[in-house]
């Protein structure tokens, strides 16, 4: 799949652990245990959010998060 959908999607049952990388194998060994489908897309750190195909800035991703709503629900007021 796309990374972006992993991170975007609002499927129901999904969400996303972070942990230290010393600790990947752990967590994910525990997410089989218990048949969690469970993997790797990413490294948390940083400056900017890269998807692979396409790299945007952090502040601009959390100025995006933090304003997103009050502007579609303004816009065209």
């Amino acid at each position: 799949g796309e990374p972006h959908r992993w991170l975007f999607s609002e499927s129901p049952t999904r969400v996303i652990v972070t942990c230290s990388a010393e600790k990947l194998d752990a967590l994910l060994d525990l997410a089989e245990r218990y048949r969690i489908e469970g993997r790797r897309i990413g490294t948390v750190g940083g400056d900017s959010l890269d998807l692979g195909n396409f790299s945007l800035p952090l502040d601009n991703v959390i100025a995006a998060y933090e304003s997103g709503l009050a502007t579609k629900l303004t816009a065209g007021v």
